[in-house]
């Protein structure tokens, strides 16, 4: 069984509903929205003060959990940290979405554990 996490980065709070910076949430959000509409079930929801997670059965009993962290970005580090390490999934498993300042909008970057050299997406 394989786990994969997908992270979807921003800040919490109404005030930055709109911001780039929320890119990840959205992107985390429609991911799981599409993920409710195709499955039977709905996903499994794992909550903390740190972080709402909503885990999916997939085929082979793999198991796929999409996570919005509840912190600031600059502090998402901690609450992804503890929860890979508490659920046991593999840094090598793992996609997180956010924006960054040196991509320009609406291009893409994709990059990759242990220095796999770094692709750009159009």
């Amino acid at each position: 069984m394989n786990k994969y996490l997908i992270v979807g980065l921003g800040n919490p709070g109404k005030k930055y509903e709109k911001n780039r910076h929320n890119i990840g949430y959205v992107i985390a959000a429609a991911l799981n929205f599409m993920m409710d509409l195709n499955s039977d079930e709905l996903g499994e929801s794992i909550t903390s003060k740190e972080y709402n997670v909503v885990k999916y059965k997939l085929e082979n009993d793999d198991e796929l959990h999409i996570m919005f962290p509840l912190t600031f970005m600059n502090n998402s580090g901690n609450a992804v940290k503890k929860y890979t390490e508490k659920y046991n999934i593999d840094i090598k498993n793992m996609i997180v979405v956010y924006d960054a300042e040196e991509v320009k909008l609406g291009d893409q970057k994709v990059s990759a554990p242990e220095g796999i050299t770094e692709l750009k997406v159009s």
